[in-house]
C-alpha cells in the first residue's frame, strides 16, 4: 500500500464556522512534506517579524501567535 502526504493550511480561527482549510500540496514522502512545512513556517515567521518591525513594535512570540494564528499540518492517506 502506498501513502501520500497532504499538507493543509488552516486560518487558525477559533470557531468552526469561521475556520478555513486548504490543501497546499500533496507529496510522495513524509520528508518532502515536512520540508515544505518547515519552509512555510519559516517564511510565515519572517512575515510576522516584518509586520511588527514595520509597526515599530518589538517582535514577541505571544503577540505573533495572536496576530498570526495560521498554521499548516500534514495528513496522510493510504492509496489502494
Amino acid at each position: 500500500m502506498e501513502k501520500v502526504f497532504i499538507v493543509n493550511w488552516c486560518n487558525g480561527e477559533q470557531y468552526a464556522e469561521d475556520r478555513e482549510v486548504e490543501i497546499l500540496g500533496v507529496f510522495s514522502t513524509n520528508e518532502k512534506a515536512e520540508s515544505y512545512v518547515e519552509k512555510w513556517r519559516d517564511d510565515y515567521r519572517k512575515q510576522g517579524e516584518e509586520f511588527f518591525k514595520n509597526r515599530g513594535e518589538e517582535f514577541d512570540d505571544e503577540d505573533f501567535e495572536y496576530a498570526f494564528p495560521e498554521f499548516v499540518y500534514i495528513m496522510w492517506w493510504d492509496l489502494q
